[in-house]
């Protein structure tokens, strides 16, 4: 084989190579944007609901009350706590209480609409911001979420029934709010509220 040809064949394959390269290469950096955006994604979700842990709550939440204001909606805010979860726990074990902290998640899920937020605050503490619309007043949300429950604890065989604490806060078409704020008036209702249950 003459030198020339030699150096086009040496050529060609080293061509090969570096295209073998760029593929390779190509492939990590979309595995890696993969794996970044997985990370992403499991920094703002709780691990075992499935729903935004508070990060991501706060970052998502913030975003619907600035929609809300912009747009002139009322904002809701609900903060809800489990009861009797200690109990549950310490009755049936934490691998039950965790199965009560699931079935309340779903029941958000499927009581909510996907637009809205939905959040585990913490421990047996959960979170949703939604924007009113025609039908989702505070009272009407608040309604289809007992009567959730109350179907819930009615066809699933637990050794315990779901019942909450809800406070609700209203950011009205009139003023800005902010998450904070709402958080905090919220959380008031729902002591409010889970006192009035004890009287």
């Amino acid at each position: 084989m003459s030198d020339e040809r030699k150096g086009k064949s040496q050529l060609i394959e080293e061509l090969a190579q570096l295209r073998r390269r760029v593929v390779q290469f190509e492939q990590l950096e979309i595995q890696y944007k993969r794996d970044e955006e997985a990370l992403r994604a499991a920094a703002f979700i709780d691990e075992l609901t499935g729903l935004y842990n508070r990060k991501g709550f706060l970052t998502l939440g913030q975003q619907q009350i600035n929609i809300g204001n912009r747009t002139k909606h009322q904002v809701l805010l609900l903060f809800m706590d489990l009861d009797n979860l200690k109990i549950i726990n310490d009755s049936f074990g934490h691998a039950t209480g965790d199965l009560a902290l699931v079935d309340f998640a779903g029941i958000l899920k499927r009581t909510f609409r996907e637009s809205d937020v939905i959040s585990r605050w913490g421990g047996d503490e959960f979170v949703v911001v939604a924007l009113a619309n025609e039908n989702g007043s505070a009272d009407m949300l608040a309604g289809r979420l007992e009567e959730a429950i109350m179907l819930h604890n009615l066809h699933q065989e637990r050794p315990y029934k779901l019942s909450l604490g809800l406070g609700v806060a209203v950011c009205d078409t009139e003023h800005t709010c902010d998450i904070s704020e709402l958080l905090h008036r919220a959380d008031e209702a729902m002591y409010r509220a889970k006192a009035n249950k004890l009287i």
